[in-house]
Parts: structure tokens; C-alpha cells; sequence
């Protein structure tokens, strides 16, 4: 019983842990402000951050189950976080500052990436039997 608790605690608190440290980089790497721009109403920013949240947590909730180690699990966060990084860098790219001017329709379509890359990335940590 006390290994389940003890395994419980290290990956609740591993994965608010990972999910804390690549919301701030993330918030610190995007061009915009989303906080401030969700605060006051937009709902484009909020959309396409919520994308990149869950597009994140996917993989680290299969890396929480299917992880050997402490070193294992933060290893695989730390790619996860990567790759949603690119996907900002990418969509960004494609799109310019289409979300920061609220655009919906672009913060759909970057939300929609980041899950589904979330989703792809989450895949492939199951291990195969």
C-alpha cells in the first residue's frame, strides 16, 4: 500500500511539475501575450493554449503510466515539451500573428495540430507487447 501511495504522490506531483515548467517556457517563448489577451476576453488565444496544454499533457499522462523511472518519465516530458515547442514554431510561422489578433479560425487550427501531435506522440510511448 505504501508503494502505491508513494508511486501515486512521485507522478501527481512529476507531472504538475513538468505541465508547470513548460506551461512558463512556452508562455515565455510565444510572441504573444496570452494570459493578458485571455484575461481581457479573447477567445482565440485562450482556444489555440488550451490546444497546446492538452496536446502537451497527452503523452505525459502515457509517459505516467508507462514509465520505468522518475528519469524515464522526465526524459520523455522534456521531448513532449520539444515537440509541442516546434509545432508552436511551425504554426506560427505559417500563420504570423493571426491568434494575437484573435482570429479564431487560426487558433483552431493551431489547437488541432497541437492535440493531434499530442495525440501521435502519445502513441508511440505505449510500449509495444
Amino acid at each position: 500500500m505504501t508503494n502505491l501511495i508513494l508511486h501515486f504522490l512521485t507522478y501527481f506531483f512529476g507531472t504538475l511539475a513538468v505541465f508547470a515548467v513548460f506551461v512558463f517556457t512556452y508562455i515565455k517563448l510565444s510572441h504573444y501575450k496570452e494570459l493578458e489577451q485571455i484575461k481581457r476576453g479573447d477567445i482565440a488565444p485562450s482556444v489555440s493554449f488550451v490546444g497546446v496544454m492538452l496536446g502537451f499533457l497527452l503523452p505525459i499522462l502515457v509517459c505516467s503510466v508507462y514509465s520505468v523511472t522518475v528519469v524515464d518519465f522526465t526524459s520523455w516530458a522534456v521531448i513532449s515539451g520539444l515537440l509541442q515547442l516546434i509545432v508552436y514554431k511551425i504554426t506560427y510561422s505559417l500563420m504570423g500573428d493571426s491568434i494575437e489578433h484573435n482570429n479564431v479560425s487560426a487558433a483552431i487550427f493551431h489547437a488541432t495540430i497541437s492535440i493531434s501531435v499530442g495525440l501521435i506522440n502519445a502513441v508511440s510511448l505505449i510500449p509495444m507487447s
